[in-house]
């Protein structure tokens, strides 16, 4: 087995110039070498492409690319997936920052533990000034974020690291959802065929801030839209989630 898998990142980006360089930064420092940055801009009104395209000329390991239009969340993901060569693919949020031994610490964990598919970890929530303002306790354990994923409090979807080669070959495609359910849909769907864990650290600094193209809740819409959405993820699922997954998030919206 190769003890030295390519990760393939996963960076969609949609006017994202404020912290952007600072999120590169914390990439190309990473302690594990063997990566790749798929960064798909989705037609951004700042200066995000240019920073991408600078960071592509001096540093090969990003490909970079951009929408003809602006497409939303999913269909950028399914993009940059598309083009991702990796065996272990790495999500990321643009605004967001990477401990230095994030990708390390999470390509050990799948390499040691061969039934499962996708690792994410607890994050340290920062404002838009970088301040730490919150910390995350996801449980660590398959069981408990199964039965609570439909909850969108066990997994923060950009800590994710997922093993393709557990998974059916056309099983990492995003369904054209709002944020989070078009994490939330595809994380069900993969633990039908192997485990879902967290590891115990954080591993990011998650930013929390209007402009986060990662939280545009607002799209979900009315209380209704948000239970056709549940529905629609249940069934994906050969294990079935409480009924009472639903009403943390429904309690947010009050």
């Amino acid at each position: 087995m190769n003890k030295k898998p390519l990760v393939s990142i996963i960076l969609p980006v949609c006017d994202a110039e404020k912290y952007l360089e600072e999120c590169i930064k914390t990439i190309k420092k990473q302690s594990y070498k063997n990566f790749e940055v798929i960064a798909v801009d989705d037609l951004s009104k700042d200066r995000s492409y240019a920073i991408l395209q600078k960071t592509r000329k001096r540093d090969k390991r990003f490909r970079v690319y951009k929408n003809r239009n602006r497409y939303g969340l999913s269909i950028t993901l399914n993009r940059a997936l598309k083009r991702a060569k990796g065996q272990y693919i790495a999500f990321m949020d643009p605004n967001s920052i990477n401990y230095y031994h994030r990708l390390k610490s999470q390509v050990s964990h799948l390499l040691e533990n061969s039934k499962v598919a996708a690792v994410g970890a607890q994050c340290k929530f920062i404002d838009k000034n970088g301040k730490v303002i919150d910390k995350s306790y996801f449980p660590h354990e398959q069981e408990e974020i199964e039965k609570n994923l439909l909850s969108s409090g066990t997994v923060q979807p950009e800590t994710v690291m997922v093993n393709k080669a557990l998974l059916p070959r056309d099983l990492l495609r995003f369904e054209n959802e709002p944020y989070p359910f078009l994490y939330t849909n595809l994380l069900m769907k993969i633990t039908n065929y192997a485990s879902v864990v967290n590891l115990t650290r954080p591993l990011i600094y998650f930013r929390l801030h209007h402009d986060n193209y990662h939280l545009d809740m607002a799209k979900i819409g009315k209380r209704f839209d948000f239970l056709k959405l549940w529905v629609k993820t249940r069934s994906n699922s050969d294990k079935k989630p409480p009924l009472r997954s639903i009403f943390t998030p429904l309690l947010k919206e009050i």
